[in-house]
């Protein structure tokens, strides 16, 4: 339990997370290390260091004098790696969107503008009591992460800014530690489904580090598509566990709306993106033309009739990133749905699917978990009928 810390869950401390930039620094200057992981976890924690102070520091001052650029580079290289992985392998991704999309564009998707959070204000310690409550069913080892991370002062609450994600989890390579910061302002069904989702980004981690993978750890958002599987695992089962504890009902079923929704939206834009062809989509160059230059490629080039409403921000559409959240959204549901219904089954898929995961995107990666596009997309639907049967029944 929570011990001398008491009822909190929000006890970062930015004093500890400025130590530890301090020490980052020294070690990168002291060894003149190129490696990208480094510098992505030092930019990382000052970028949040400095939204939780208020104030600028000079710390990126002091990263940009170790060899920045040099590393940016070699970032930009790796990155434009993962998109030639992706066009490769674009069949695969297409026929993947081709069957969600098939049964997203059949149901009635929800409508959030209309509803209305009727979520009570729950406390740290009830929220704490749900946490831990359900990693003690699903994942003692994830239990213990959260206590560690409470008593270590490691989980900040941050300001509500639009363009920053709700929640983001942090492994330190250099102190082989975790930070969780999740924004203020949501409900408390976010805040704590946010908490678990990161937490289960720490645990896939941990996992790797635990085998000796620590290069896989390091290069695995560089190269992986599969990154938010593992996370999206437990923030479903935690939503499930929520529904059928009778916790916040109105409240979770808001949330789990808007789970569907954000497939629906990624899906869709994602296969729009894979109307483009190849050149448009290396370095994300769509994101260089004008809105009207893409509508005239889709429509006169690719011969498909675009709602202009679909297109939104060019320069925030990506490709990689989307496909993240696709692959998140269908893999957590079918690895979820074989845990109760085929626990042998998804011993063995899930087995395959840790092996492939931090590296990038084969032609027979869903064969080789045990799985194809169209079972995903099955058992997808029979989740979302699952859910709104769920919905029937108060």
């Amino acid at each position: 339990m929570l011990g001398v810390i008491g009822l909190k869950i929000f006890t970062g401390d930015k004093k500890i997370l400025e130590k530890e930039i301090e020490s980052s620094l020294k070690k990168i200057k002291s060894t003149n290390t190129k490696s990208i992981a480094a510098y992505q976890t030092v930019e990382v924690m000052i970028s949040f260091y400095e939204l939780l102070s208020t104030k600028e520091t000079h710390f990126f001052e002091t990263l940009l004098s170790c060899s920045y650029e040099e590393v940016l580079e070699k970032s930009r290289i790796l990155q434009n790696y993962k998109m030639q992985n992706i066009i490769h392998t674009r069949e695969e991704h297409e026929r993947l969107c081709f069957h969600l999309n098939t049964f997203l564009d059949e149901i009635e998707i929800f409508d959030l503008k209309e509803e209305n959070d009727r979520s009570k204000t729950l406390d740290e310690k009830e929220m704490y009591e749900i946490i831990s409550d359900f990693f003690q069913i699903r994942n003692k080892n994830a239990a213990s992460m959260l206590d560690y991370l409470i008593q270590e002062k490691r989980i900040f609450k941050i300001p509500d800014k639009e363009e920053s994600a709700r929640a983001y989890n942090l492994y330190n390579l250099f102190q082989n530690n975790f930070y969780i910061f999740v924004k203020k302002g949501e409900n408390a069904i976010t805040t704590m489904a946010s908490i678990v989702h990161e937490i289960g980004h720490s645990m896939d981690e941990v996992q790797l580090l635990s085998i000796g993978k620590r290069k896989e750890c390091k290069y695995y958002t560089e190269k992986s598509i599969l990154i938010e599987v593992v996370s999206m695992m437990y923030e479903k089962e935690f939503l499930d566990f929520l529904l059928q504890e009778g916790v916040e009902r109105e409240s979770v079923e808001l949330e789990i709306k808007g789970w569907f929704s954000s497939f629906q939206f990624f899906s869709r834009e994602t296969e729009l993106l894979f109307y483009l062809p190849d050149d448009l989509l290396k370095m994300n160059s769509y994101q260089n033309i004008a809105e009207e230059d893409l509508i005239h490629c889709l429509e006169e080039e690719c011969s498909i009739i675009v709602n202009q409403e679909e297109i939104g921000n060019l320069n925030e559409m990506d490709l990689s990133d989307n496909l993240n959240w696709c692959y998140g959204f269908a893999l957590s549901t079918y690895f979820s749905y074989l845990r109760g219904h085929d626990y042998s089954r998804y011993q063995e898929s899930f087995r395959n699917f840790l092996k492939l995961r931090t590296n990038y995107f084969s032609p027979n990666t869903l064969e080789r978990i045990g799985t194809t596009s169209l079972e995903l997309s099955d058992i997808t639907c029979e989740d979302y009928v699952r859910f709104s049967s769920k919905r029937l029944i108060k």
